[in-house]
């Protein structure tokens, strides 16, 4: 199963390169069923047959690296290792079955969460903003907010049904709760999120709690722990995780960096 998914992963970014000159970047599959929405894979780029498609499992925990993509200091989410993609994903309802015209929000269940190297704890300042729009006047903007659910945030307005349907949403730290230029820890940061939609025909309840673990200038060894803990504390089996690499990442994995540390989380369920 784990050589399946390092597989899966490798081949996803093959024919994201390939598919390209669509120029739509990274992308949050999220579809409908059992009525309610359901999040699966990161696109890397649109294919030209198939959107952001065909449909793929469910997951709902996203390992990718915060990098300063633009060297001005900020940190983004960075699912794309492609200069055109400084950060992401948005989200691609494409393949739902939601209301034409319909909308779905973004609201953070809890607060950002910085890895401590026992546990999930509050890193202090530092929050994580969800945005829509250019980094330097976004549209809209959504931050975590300690202690509890964050608003909303609305990801997909006006959603036209179709397999390439989607808007691009970008994440980035603020180190200071309030600037994304602000310095931050290094480490490994974990975001709760939950989607919802005003779709009345069908209606659909949100999706469940999904996760970002977010790692900023940290090892794979400090990495690889983190995600077994959170696997371990939210009852989620290790192929419901998406890592979605720079090119290092993709090396450290073939040589076995995150792949021995999927094998171990798998053992320790096991047990």
């Amino acid at each position: 199963m784990i050589r399946h998914f390092v597989v899966c992963t490798l081949l996803t970014s093959s024919i994201a390169a390939t598919s390209a000159a669509l120029a739509h970047g990274p992308q949050l599959q999220v579809t409908t069923s059992g009525g309610k929405l359901v999040t699966n894979s990161i696109f890397l780029d649109e294919d030209p047959v198939n959107g952001y498609g065909p449909l793929t499992a469910e997951k709902r925990v996203y390992v990718m690296p915060l990098t300063n993509s633009l060297g001005d200091g900020q940190y983004f989410a960075r699912p794309n290792p492609d200069p055109s993609y400084y950060s992401g994903p948005g989200f691609a309802p494409g393949l739902s079955n939601l209301q034409l015209g319909s909308e779905i929000s973004l609201q953070f269940l809890a607060g950002l969460l910085l890895w401590d190297g026992a546990t999930f704890a509050d890193p202090g300042t530092e929050q994580l903003q969800a945005f829509r729009g250019g980094h330097a006047a976004p549209s809209a903007t959504l931050s975590t907010v300690d202690g509890g659910p964050s608003g909303s945030m609305t990801v997909t307005p006006s959603f036209t049904p179709g397999a390439g349907a989607h808007n691009t949403a970008r994440f980035r730290l603020l180190g200071d709760s309030s600037s994304p230029t602000s310095l931050s820890d290094d480490g490994v940061y974990l975001a709760t999120m939950q989607l919802t939609s005003n779709s009345t025909s069908p209606v659909v309840a949100p999706s469940d709690p999904y996760y970002f673990l977010l790692h900023k200038n940290a090892s794979s060894t400090v990495v690889d722990a983190a995600l077994a803990s959170l696997l371990s504390s939210q009852g989620i089996d290790s192929s419901m995780v998406q890592v979605v690499p720079e090119p290092s990442s993709i090396a450290i994995m073939a040589t076995g960096g995150l792949l021995l540390g999927f094998t171990v989380v798998r053992r320790r369920q096991r047990a």
